[in-house]
C-alpha cells in the first residue's frame, strides 16, 4: 500500500495527508516505508495519522480514536480535516500516546463483536425459554440501545446495576450467578488480551 501512496505523492504537489486505519501500524511505521522510497525529502512534511473507527461507524454511531498532529499548521491545520472526516461517521477522540491506540482498539475497535457476543447468547437463551426468534432480537436490541444512551449521562454503573437488582428479585439472582462464576474477571481478561495483541502487532 505504501509503494502506491508514494506514487500518489509525487504526483501532489500539496503536504499530503496519509490516514491510516490499520490496527497496530505505527506512524514511524508507515513514514519509513514512504520515506525509503526516493521520498525522505518529505521527511519532515508528511502528516501522518492513525485512526481506530468501528463497525458503528457504518450507521453514523461510531466513535475513532485518533492520533497525530499537522506538521505546519500555518499552511494546512491537517489535525482539523482528519476530525471533519471522522466526525461525518460518529464521534472522535484524539490521544495524546500513540500507543494509547493499542487501549482504544481493544475497547472500541473490538467492543462491538463483545456487545454482539453477549446478545447473541441473550437471543439463543429467549429462544430457549419459547419466544420466537424476531421477538427475541427485538427484545434484546432495543434493551442494549436503550442501556446505551442511559449509560451515557449515568456516573456511577456499579450505583445503576444495584438500582436495577431488587433484593431477592430476578436480575440479583442473574448478577449473582456472573459473580460467582467470575464474569467480570474474564471480560476483563479478555479485553487485557486485545489489548496484547494490538501490541504485539505494532512492534512487528
Amino acid at each position: 500500500i505504501c509503494k502506491e501512496i508514494n506514487s500518489l505523492i509525487l504526483e501532489k504537489r500539496d503536504i499530503p495527508i496519509i490516514i491510516s486505519i490499520a490496527a497496530g501500524i505505527t506512524t514511524s511505521t508507515i513514514k519509513n516505508h514512504i520515506t525509503q522510497n526516493n521520498l525522505s525529502n518529505l521527511q519532515n512534511h508528511l502528516n501522518i495519522y492513525r485512526a481506530m473507527p468501528n463497525l458503528c461507524a457504518i450507521n453514523g454511531d461510531g466513535i475513532t480514536g485518533l492520533y497525530g498532529k499537522s506538521k505546519d499548521e500555518k499552511k494546512l491545520n491537517s489535525s482539523s480535516i482528519v476530525s471533519k472526516i471522522f466526525n461525518s461517521v460518529g464521534e472522535i477522540l484524539w490521544v495524546k500516546k500513540e500507543s494509547d491506540l493499542n487501549i482504544v482498539t481493544a475497547i472500541s475497535g473490538s467492543g462491538p463483536a463483545y456487545i454482539f457476543y453477549i446478545m447473541d447468547v441473550m437471543i439463543n437463551s429467549a429462544k430457549e425459554l419459547g419466544l420466537n426468534e424476531g421477538d427475541a432480537k427485538k427484545l434484546v436490541t432495543k434493551t442494549v440501545v436503550g442501556s446505551g444512551k442511559m449509560g451515557e449521562s449515568i456516573q456511577n454503573l456499579a450505583e445503576q446495576i444495584s438500582k436495577v437488582s431488587s433484593k431477592g428479585g430476578t436480575t440479583e439472582a442473574a448478577i449473582s450467578l456472573f459473580n460467582k462464576k467470575n464474569l467480570n474477571l474474564i471480560l476483563n481478561q479478555a479485553i487485557k488480551v486485545a489489548h496484547s495483541k494490538s501490541e504485539e502487532i505494532s512492534q512487528d
